[in-house]
């Protein structure tokens, strides 16, 4: 099967190492590229650190050390791999995704909570939301921004107007957003609707389902879901 990628190069890349393996043809399409902000750190002392996003320890070059002993509670194995590479303890959690994480920290975290959130500029309220809802004081750190390219590539358009891409994969609702904005700008609309989308989760399939021929949404939310939604 034909596989198209819309991530940012560098995941692309070790997504499509593990789908060739697997037998499947791949093409890489980034709709963005992730930009360090070099924001300074912010002031005062936090009972804990989140991060929803690898993306959040990708530079730690103005992390305070004394951050080093806060715990750290995350989403997905992918960013407890990059908190591994940091000076930073293990995670103390490693949530499903944000919903899960949100759950877990209000049923375990003493209230009030002082937490640093390390993310990026575009993001959905929430995570933040309900945990200020639940008595906790959120800070957050904007660390990285996900830059929308211009247009999608000369080859993408190609492929896709000549239907050589059976599947389409979506791993965020911003990236869906903006693939389906490139594909309008051009003019591919239509041919990009028409292979298989498959969603990350239920938000990112929302953007999707109004254009889409036929949708599936990851039984997990990670690339091993992805991958299975193949099948």
């Amino acid at each position: 099967m034909r596989v198209l990628l819309t991530r940012p190069v560098h995941e692309s890349r070790r997504s499509a190492a593990h789908l060739r393996k697997l037998g499947h043809d791949v093409l890489i399409a980034p709709v963005f590229q992730i930009v360090r902000t070099e924001a300074a750190p912010p002031e005062g002392d936090f009972d804990m650190i989140v991060a929803t996003s690898a993306h959040a320890f990708a530079d730690t070059r103005l992390f305070k050390r004394e951050w080093t002993d806060i715990p750290v509670h995350v989403v997905g194995e992918r960013t407890a791999r990059a908190v591994s590479r940091t000076e930073f303890r293990a995670p103390h959690t490693i949530a499903r995704d944000a919903e899960d994480l949100t759950r877990r920290l209000i049923a375990q975290a003493p209230t009030p909570a002082r937490i640093l959130y390390i993310a990026g500029r575009d993001r959905t309220p929430a995570l933040e939301a309900a945990l200020r809802g639940a008595g906790h004081t959120v800070i957050p750190w904007i660390v990285y921004e996900a830059r929308p390219v211009a247009t999608l590539t000369q080859e993408a358009c190609r492929a896709l107007t000549d239907g050589d891409v059976e599947a389409i994969l979506h791993f965020s609702a911003r990236s869906a957003e903006l693939f389906l904005d490139l594909a309008a700008k051009s003019n591919v609309m239509a041919s990009a609707m028409a292979p298989l989308q498959i969603a990350i989760s239920t938000r990112t399939a929302q953007a999707l389902r109004p254009f889409a021929s036929r949708l599936i949404i990851a039984p997990t939310p990670d690339i091993a879901g992805m991958i299975a939604a193949l099948d």
